[in-house]
């Protein structure tokens, strides 16, 4: 199967306008190296040589930086909303076992153990979205490494 129609599926649907644009990039590759289209490709032994490939180069390094550049952006911002609610959560425990004196009591009232049930689930959630950002990036990174296998193939 085609990887440009699984990436959405592979990465995180909710996610999917952050994803790298591939079926455009992968276009690009293939307009740019195969013979009988718009642009010419060099050709070995002629004397403007390595000026189309040089050019098409640049233009591809030019726009994978730019996706890098967006995906990193949101991968960062999501790390540090996830950063954030953890620590946010951290300060809730800490407070709650403040509150909770256990040396005292072997009990705990319904109320806290509602509050630590909250920040529980909190938790799990966080752990989930970490999970996510994880399947992202390795979505990403194997799209990447797809078009760059893709133009070694077709250059």
């Amino acid at each position: 199967m085609k990887y440009g129609a699984t990436l959405q599926q592979r990465s995180i649907p909710e996610w999917g306008a952050y994803n790298l644009d591939y079926n455009e990039i992968k276009n690009l590759i293939k307009v740019r190296t195969t013979r009988d289209q718009a642009q010419a490709i060099s050709i070995p032994g002629q004397e403007n040589e390595g000026n189309g490939l040089q050019e098409f180069e640049n233009e591809l390094y030019a726009e994978l930086r730019e996706q890098h550049q967006r995906i990193d952006l949101f991968v960062q911002s999501k790390s540090g909303e996830i950063k954030r609610k953890l620590n946010h959560l951290h300060k809730q425990v800490v407070q709650l076992a403040r509150h909770n004196n256990f040396g005292e009591q072997s009990w705990i009232s319904m109320r806290q153990l509602e509050k630590y049930s909250k920040v529980e689930e909190a938790v799990l959630k966080a752990g989930e979205e970490i999970q996510s950002l994880s399947r992202f990036v390795g979505a990403q990174r194997l799209a990447f490494q797809k078009l760059l296998k893709k133009y070694n193939k077709w250059t």
